[in-house]
């Protein structure tokens, strides 16, 4: 699938983003959730020292000074500052750490893409044969794959049959996602490749996950929208990615009609503002800001309203309101404004559980999340990135090689940044850390080497999909 040469081999960093690549995948779809907070540490620690780069550990260093300055500051402000749930978000905001501390110039190297795409391939194929035979189970005791059919689909992340109710169906579909794009991208580019994506969007299709499966999508028509100078030879290239998405898509409408009439009035409920999490947010854009003035600028501080870390540090999250399960070295602390303003809304949507309110309808997700906790400052700061993010790769869009990777990225920043709009996705790294680390990969193949005037390089300066001549140097197939 994707070409190497004789002359090429993996570099150190290289082959230790490889291994920590490995390992966080092994980690991300155990069952092992807690572990899973701290897969991007151990990841990024055994990058560091397989690498023999201390670059790493400068940035996890600055991390945790930056993250200790802020909590500090909120703490000197707010006395009454739930501490334990305070130092709890650096960890599970971790997957973001990668982006930083790897510089992605080390990444570029068509060896590493093929062992790369080797191993979302098997994790793949693992994955989806065991979603396939857990939504076979689903469809037994359903006799649907619509509606909560699809909850059963859990993968490796949770071997039962019958669905945790912890979250582990929409953390596979998030995964799965993310492993669909870059197989996407890798498929435009290379031409082959297109039957495992199918394979992964089937997956996504039997898990039934509406949101994950609809933000991919549209994640990966904004950036082809968005990021490439469209011309007709990439619009030939994109043509089996165009029908494999409108076959998603006419499939879903097909075998999933409650799922898709859902959606319509899912719609409808937000603009009434009939649900739990309609109501948070006006009562954050509105409420809040008269009794908290400061939350504005600079928030609430981290770990003290909606966030994955406040919630549980309210020792209320881990088997919901209703039904909690202790947890050590958390005492259960319940914030003035979580109190005042978040729990009837949270016990409300535990109640209303039963009776069809998902995480759609949840008084909490990443954007508003950093919103109440840090302020309109951090908001801001995160769009701009965003922003900076798009027009970056699209500048970087210059030949078909980097076209692909720049669209890819872009996609993937696209479905990060609509994720966070949906449930507090940017705070679990079970989710999230395989999109960071494809989306570092994919980053550094799309920027051309520094100093490179002539356009069309990728890939350690060879022209991007052209192959040098000769018998010795073409491409071998994955």
């Amino acid at each position: 699938m994707i070409g190497e040469t004789s002359a090429e081999a993996l570099t150190r960093s290289q082959r230790a983003f490889l291994e920590a690549f490995v390992l966080a995948a092994v980690i991300v779809w155990s069952p092992l959730k807690l572990l899973a907070y701290f897969a991007p540490l151990i990841s990024l620690g055994w990058y560091a020292i397989r690498s023999g780069d201390s670059r790493p550990m400068r940035s996890v260093a600055l991390w945790g000074a930056g993250w200790a300055c802020v909590i500090s500051i909120h703490g000197l402000a707010n006395g009454e500052m739930n501490m334990p749930a305070a130092f709890m978000a650096p960890l599970t905001y971790g997957s973001f750490i990668w982006l930083t501390s790897v510089r992605g110039v080390s990444l570029r190297s068509n060896v590493l893409l093929r062992r790369v795409f080797r191993t979302v391939v098997v994790v793949a194929v693992v994955e989806a044969t065991v979603g396939l035979v857990q939504a076979a189970y689903g469809f037994a005791r359903t006799r649907s794959f619509d509606l909560a059919a699809g909850d059963h689909v859990e993968g490796t992340i949770d071997l039962a049959l019958e669905p945790d109710r912890a979250f582990s169906n929409p953390i596979f579909a998030a995964a799965m996602a993310s492993m669909f794009i870059f197989l996407i991208a890798s498929a435009t580019l290379f031409r082959k490749g297109w039957g495992m994506a199918a394979l992964v969007a089937v997956a996504l299709l039997l898990a039934s996950v509406v949101h994950v499966l609809l933000f991919a999508m549209t994640a990966m028509l904004a950036a082809a929208l968005l990021v490439p100078r469209v011309t007709t030879g990439w619009f030939r290239k994109s043509v089996p990615a165009l029908v494999l998405l409108a076959a998603i898509g006419s499939v879903f409408v097909v075998t999933q009609p409650r799922n898709a009439a859902a959606i319509r009035l899912l719609v409808e409920e937000k603009l009434a503002g009939r649900d739990p999490r309609s109501a948070v947010t006006a009562r954050a854009l509105a409420q809040m800001p008269r009794e908290y003035p400061s939350m504005i600028a600079w928030g609430l501080g981290p770990g003290q309203f909606s966030s994955r870390a406040a919630l549980i540090g309210t020792g209320l999250y881990f088997g919901g309101p209703l039904n909690p399960r202790p947890l050590p070295f958390i005492r259960g602390d319940i914030s003035e404004p979580q109190d005042r303003f978040l729990m009837d809304l949270w016990l409300a949507a535990a109640r209303a559980g039963d009776y069809g309110y998902g995480s759609s309808q949840q008084p909490y997700y990443s954007w508003l999340s950093v919103y109440t906790e840090f302020g309109l400052l951090a908001v801001a700061l995160v769009v701009l990135t965003l922003v900076w993010a798009l027009l970056r790769l699209a500048k970087q869009a210059r030949s078909p090689g980097p076209l692909a990777w720049s669209v890819g990225a872009g996609a993937m920043v696209v479905f990060i940044a609509l994720l966070g709009a949906q449930e507090n996705y940017w705070e679990i790294p079970q989710a999230l850390l395989l999109p960071v680390l494809l989306l570092k990969l994919m980053w550094s193949q799309a920027e051309e080497p520094p100093g490179s005037k002539a356009q069309g390089k990728a890939h350690g300066g060879l022209p991007a999909d052209r192959p040098r001549r000769g018998p010795r140097n073409q491409p071998t197939p994955v």
